[in-house]
């Protein structure tokens, strides 16, 4: 985690895991990305849509009750 330098993107989703059960932290960050996130700069393998996770900005930017429509 911390030599990809990617700590952020690692972190929120067991963050999330410590509130709710897993399934339900991946469902939760999967619709965050989908909702919050930005479109990728290309499309993925064959051709499908991709979103990038939110920014750290994003996510901090959010009343916390806008969390409660993923379910957290």
């Amino acid at each position: 985690m911390v030599a990809t330098g990617n700590v952020f993107e690692v972190i929120v989703p067991v963050i999330l895991e410590q509130k709710v059960t897993s399934q339900e932290a991946h469902e939760s960050w999967r619709r965050m990305v989908w909702s919050w996130g930005e479109e990728a700069p290309a499309p993925g393998p064959n051709g499908r849509r991709m979103r990038l996770p939110p920014s750290p900005e994003r996510l901090a930017g959010e009343p916390y009750y806008g969390y409660h429509a993923f379910g957290v």
